[in-house]
């Protein structure tokens, strides 16, 4: 599924976003969309600030790395539901969903700069479009200790256990103690949950190999042959 990228859709979005830290109108940050925590120390503050103001500028002009790597200093400075909103609006602008999904479900539930219920409207509209381009899966490990990495990596798993992936192919692979390994490789097309089972079946021993009984009585004989004189 291709989405647009017309100029009109990044306006939409970007007036959306001129407000991400406050509830301002769209025609101007307004005082309350750079301020902080009011017992964050002033040279913290001006940074959050700068970085907002800097972020919003990028995101305008389309510069959507640019523009994520700004609202991330200002999440690390003040953490709060519209930092939250603004990562994962550049998020779902570059095609990252996952971490779209993550942040904006983040910023429907952060306490911290509450978000308008205006703002809260469009997250969730955003949210529920992210969503179709991701697919939930819930692990269901046997042995449960199995030890599970997806494309070379361990997984971020969610706060209910379960592991979001992105549109393409992924490579999962499980290992566990007197376990045999196991690699699956699952295509994701997104909008669905599911579970994932993986069961590692018990490592095979070879047999001891055994003399044959000709062998095994030849063996005998000279054991008790007496020895020549």
């Amino acid at each position: 599924m291709v989405r647009s990228r017309c100029a009109s859709s990044r306006r939409w979005t970007a007036a959306a976003l001129v407000v991400l830290a406050a509830g301002a109108p769209s025609s101007a940050l307004g005082a309350d969309a750079t301020r902080p925590d009011p017992l964050a120390p002033p040279p913290a503050e001006e940074a959050y600030r700068k970085a907002i103001q800097d972020g919003v500028k990028e995101y305008e002009a389309g510069h959507f790395e640019e523009a994520r790597s700004l609202f991330r200093r200002a999440h690390q400075l003040s953490p709060n539901a519209r930092t939250h909103r603004g990562l994962g609006m550049t998020a779902f602008e570059l095609r990252d969903y996952v971490f779209a999904v993550r942040n904006l479900s983040a910023a429907l539930q952060d306490k911290r700069k509450p978000l308008t219920p205006e703002q809260r409207k469009d997250v969730q509209g955003l949210l529920d479009r992210s969503r179709m381009f991701v697919d939930v899966y819930r692990l269901v490990l046997e042995p449960s200790s199995a030890r599970v990495v997806i494309d070379g990596r361990a997984p971020e798993l969610e706060p209910d256990g379960s592991v979001l992936l992105g549109f393409g192919t992924h490579t999962i692979e499980a290992t566990a103690p007197e376990r045999e390994s196991l690699q699956q490789t699952i295509e994701v097309r997104g909008g669905t949950t599911q579970d994932l089972r993986l069961v590692l079946a018990p490592v095979q021993r070879a047999p001891l190999a055994l003399p044959s009984d000709a062998a095994a009585a030849a063996a005998a004989r000279q054991r008790s042959a007496k020895p020549p004189s």
